[in-house]
């Protein structure tokens, strides 16, 4: 135990000496008081309905010659309770307009696809508007809409004239088409505060123009900032860091003076390979403690399963420090360590993604197969809305189409094979994001996320791949460092 607690203050002193570690502390530290600054403004209804319209709507259909063009706007909104958005009955007046007659023709005989021979119609007509918060925006819970366009501002129905300007059909001339409807929420699927939208400001007054729930922030900073970016850049200065370790302890005359002690090579590599851990180690728990504390003190969102970050940010870092070990042990370089550590990284991560590619074409192809059997022998073009033929349906949803357009399906086989033996951090990630959003968001939210879909491995398989793994490593290491001249 002595010889092991020797080891180990040798390997802070080394991480200490050169002041990256009280830096990276310092920046976190930094970070952090700048996320405790957030405060937030609930959002009233007209501003929710402002934002979704120009989120879910303008943003994709406004520039769209295709969908007709148009813009919706909510005018007129009264809430039966003011300041409880949240929780209270509403009503609101949503203007659809189009640029002229031929942009309104052309969406009144469009459907959006949203599926595999799925689609939801336009807000051309009431129906298009009841399809719509239905298929697409379904915040409103129970509602009614009633449609109050004068008939005289409806065009008609009809084909458009073959000597009609071919700038119509761009929507360059001719007078808007103004429709509005009256829709009366009854009821909304949000059922507490903190899954509402606010504003968020920092230094608790300047406003960012964004908006977010609580909860979903909440998502963000944990799943994103400290399981995603976060922890790939402090594991790769961490990697950086430690590279040293290895190669500067077997550099000829230091190791001379170590193994003239009473511990053998592979009990010191071991030693060294567990300080280097503990460093990293350290620097997740206080990230993760910091905004664990940042969240729920802010928030009022306390997820103890965010805490089960350190652990698994630690397993994923022991994978990459066990090859940094490995090729500090071959080649007593520390920049080679360092460049074969973060291949390896790209390589791991290569590996994640291509299975995780076969796993949703595969995943993919069985819903095609599902919605084949369910549309029987007369399937519609939901573009269209004209009927296909068996042939053209599969020509629409081939099966043994390639990966991402290039990788062939022949491929997927030696995939998964090699996806079985390496380990996975990828799915780690993919994991830990699961227990954060289970953690912090509601039922609505993850199914909204497809958090809700069954996990592609379990714990047990996920980290005993990745343990194996790292013995390899660790055990080729021991076995070059003590058949090895000092």
């Amino acid at each position: 135990m002595r010889n092991f607690i020797a080891v180990l203050k040798d390997s802070f002193r080394e991480a200490r000496n050169g002041y990256v570690l009280q830096v990276m502390m310092g920046l976190i530290a930094l970070l952090i008081l700048l996320f405790m600054s957030i405060s937030f403004r609930q959002l009233s209804q007209q501003e929710k309905l402002s934002s979704d319209l120009s989120s879910l709507i303008n943003f994709a259909f406004s520039s769209s010659p295709e969908f007709g063009r148009f813009r919706m706007a909510a005018e007129n909104v009264s809430e039966v309770r003011e300041g409880d958005s949240w929780n209270t009955p509403y009503s609101y007046d949503l203007i659809v307009t189009f640029p002229n007659e031929a942009m309104y023709q052309k969406a009144s005989k469009k459907t959006l696809p949203i599926g595999f021979f799925k689609s939801v119609k336009l807000p051309t007509s009431k129906e298009g508007v009841i399809d719509y918060y239905k298929t697409l925006n379904p915040s409103h819970g129970e509602f009614t809409v009633i449609d109050i366009t004068p008939p005289s501002d409806r065009p008609k129905p009809e084909a458009k004239d073959k000597k009609e300007k071919p700038d119509d059909d761009e929507g360059s001339g001719g007078k808007p088409v103004i429709l509005r409807y009256r829709v009366d929420a009854q009821s909304s699927i949000i059922t507490e505060q903190k899954e509402w939208p606010h504003e968020v400001k920092v230094f608790f007054a300047v406003g960012t123009g964004l908006s977010f729930s609580q909860r979903d922030l909440a998502y963000y900073l944990e799943n994103y900032v400290v399981n995603g970016i976060g922890s790939w850049i402090f594991s790769l200065l961490a990697v950086v860091i430690t590279a040293f370790f290895v190669p500067n302890m077997i550099q000829k005359g230091a190791l001379d003076l170590v193994i003239a002690k009473p511990i053998g090579r592979i009990q010191l590599l071991l030693y060294k390979y567990v300080g280097g851990l503990s460093f990293a180690f350290l620097l997740f728990a206080f990230t993760v403690l910091g905004i664990y504390l940042l969240v729920g003190i802010r928030m009022g969102i306390w997820s103890p399963v965010f805490l089960a970050a350190i652990p698994v940010l630690t397993v994923q870092f022991a994978i990459l420090y066990s090859v940094s070990v490995l090729f500090g042990v071959l080649t007593r370089g520390s920049i080679v360590a360092i460049l074969a550590t973060v291949a390896a990284w790209f390589l791991i991560f290569c590996i994640g993604k291509l299975n995780d590619g076969v796993r949703n074409h595969d995943l993919q192809t069985a819903e095609f197969e599902k919605s084949k059997s369910e549309i029987g022998s007369n399937p519609i073009d939901p573009q269209t809305g004209k009927s296909m033929s068996m042939e053209e349906v599969l020509n629409r949803m081939n099966p043994n189409r390639p990966l991402w357009g290039f990788i062939p399906t022949s491929t997927f086989p030696a995939i998964r094979i090699v996806h079985t033996v390496t380990p996975r951090s990828f799915q780690l990630d993919y994991k830990m994001g699961r227990l954060i959003a289970e953690g912090v968001l509601t039922e609505r939210q993850l199914k909204e996320r497809g958090w809700d879909e069954p996990s592609p491995a379990s714990w047990g398989e996920v980290l005993g791949v990745s343990a194996a793994f790292i013995a390899l490593m660790l055990g080729l290491a021991s076995w070059r460092f003590a058949t090895r001249d000092p």
